[in-house]
């Protein structure tokens, strides 16, 4: 048996295996009914009660009352969505508002987005009535699909169209006439080009959770939208990926993320466990966060002066605010880098440590940056010193430590109890939320707010980035103290786990 088959009946028996799993535990084989060629694709088990459970959180309350939801209600991400929003609404004749989309909130739903530019999408639940569509379906063409009456009405001059159906039990609404009546033939029974036979979401297939997010990654880096608008800018670390499923279980105290991410070409999925072991020793148990990854660190990291804060390169208000179509600057000059690039050539590992420490004022914190490299060999520590001048160095054979004080260096050196679980683990990184938080924004507010005058008005001013936006989005998810992620090579596949822990 060649690997392409043993790589296609694994695929094949992933999908079974998910589909049974879902008739056994009553969720609807919804991408049967889903056209191909969907970009993203959710899918809720129950959607009306997690809005619900949404709409009554103090998150939510906290939230739309933050600086961080002013900020984003004027950017241009917010306002373009808002025009799009009102086209819909005049050639609907529909307020689209909270109120109607708590109507149209039925139990297993599914929305596929075919355009992200274009907003161009198809919205399945199983929902039995909806009177404000039915109030207005007057005002629409009626038309028939796979035997299934649906009315659609369309705005030449936006080029904007609604269509809806229902069908045993089940509303449809689109942006597209073709898409709701192909989703009408899929779901009689007709022909085929569903979201669940495209091969990119097959090789992704996975245990269903509470609610699942699917995108297909290739079609959306052709997207000019998805690049402008993609704040992590790692396009060429998402060109080997093809397609990802995330599904999200919740529980008490965490709310757990289960992620596939399928290659484009299956790689060789090598991993050194013992390795990544070795370097997640030196990960202080009070890291606010910290990274474990193969190969060597970026050398951009240490380019930067020791002093560097906590962003590495771009502002991070300006990346998210004004200028995210602009390639983030490079703080050190080629020829350094190039060099820490050569002195980490035989890297097997590392690890990247940031911690925050209260100066003596007990006010302004320090920024603290660790590195500890795993070498094929031992370390000429005198050579490293000489490249990284600010820095602390030391070396204990084939491990080198880098930090920008000397209490952290120390603390790198005694180390942690950091594990590595699973042979497969290539990747495992953690941020300390519940801790950091306190740290960080009343020394970020009192900078902040040091010049203001009793004059200044909050609604006249942008909110400052740290001490008010970052902080109020901080806030409204204050109950989350720990986010950890760990990653497995498969081979064909990346699997992730992240985990967030919750306060009740």
């Amino acid at each position: 048996m060649t690997k392409k088959m043993r790589i296609g009946l694994a695929a094949a028996a992933a999908v079974c295996g998910v589909y049974y799993a879902q008739q056994a535990t009553g969720v609807e084989p919804l991408p049967r009914w889903i056209p191909a060629g969907a970009q993203v694709y959710l899918e809720a088990r129950d959607f009306g009660a997690l809005l619900r459970e949404w709409n009554a959180s103090a998150e939510k309350r906290q939230w739309l009352e933050s600086a961080n939801y002013s900020v984003f209600a004027k950017s241009r991400l917010f306002l373009r969505l808002g025009d799009a929003q009102g086209e819909l609404a005049a050639v609907s004749g529909l307020g689209l508002d909270r109120v109607l989309l708590e109507q149209l909130a039925g139990g297993a739903s599914a929305l596929a987005v075919y355009d992200i530019g274009k907003l161009e999408f198809l919205y399945v639940t199983k929902l039995a009535a909806a009177p404000a569509l039915q109030a207005v379906a007057g005002q629409f063409t009626n038309r028939t699909a796979a035997g299934v009456n649906y009315s659609v009405k369309s705005d030449p001059a936006t080029g904007r169209t609604v269509a809806f159906a229902f069908r045993s039990g089940w509303l449809l609404v689109s942006t597209s006439e073709n898409h709701l009546a192909r989703a009408l033939e899929l779901m009689a029974g007709q022909g085929g080009g569903a979201l669940a036979g495209e091969g990119w979401f097959a090789r992704v297939a996975q245990a269903q959770g509470e609610l699942r997010m699917a995108a297909n990654l290739e079609s959306l880096a052709r997207s000019p939208h998805f690049r402008s608008y993609w704040v992590q800018r790692n396009l060429p670390e998402l060109a080997e990926l093809e397609g990802a499923m995330a599904d999200l279980t919740r529980s008490a105290g965490a709310w757990v993320e289960t992620r596939t991410l399928g290659r484009k070409q299956p790689a060789s999925g090598a991993t050194n466990a013992v390795a990544l072991q070795t370097v997640a020793r030196a990960v202080p148990d009070d890291a606010g966060f910290y990274r474990v990854a193969l190969g060597a660190p970026p050398a951009r990291l240490l380019a930067a002066p020791a002093a560097a804060t906590f962003v590495e390169g771009q502002d991070a208000a300006d990346l998210l605010e004004t200028r995210i179509d602009v390639a983030p600057f490079t703080v050190a000059g080629a020829s350094q880098e190039a060099a820490l690039a050569a002195l980490f050539g035989n890297a097997t590992a590392h690890a990247v440590v940031r911690t925050t420490r209260r100066q003596a004022d007990q006010v302004f914190i320090s920024p603290g940056l660790g590195v500890a490299v795993l070498g094929a060999a031992n370390w000429d520590a005198a050579a490293a010193r000489a490249l990284l001048p600010g820095y602390t160095v030391a070396a204990a054979g084939p491990l080198l430590y880098i930090a920008n004080h000397e209490p952290l260096l120390r603390a790198m050196q005694a180390g942690g109890a950091g594990a590595i679980a699973g042979e497969r683990t290539v990747y495992l990184a953690s941020f300390r939320h519940g801790a950091e938080r306190l740290r960080l924004f009343p020394m970020t507010s009192l900078i902040d707010f040091a010049g203001a005058t009793p004059a200044e008005q909050p609604e006249q001013r942008t909110p400052e980035f740290f001490s008010e936006n970052t902080a109020s989005l901080s806030a409204a998810l204050r109950r989350f103290s720990t986010a950890t992620v760990s990653r497995q090579d498969e081979g064909a596949k990346l699997t992730e786990t992240v985990t967030y822990t919750r306060q009740p």
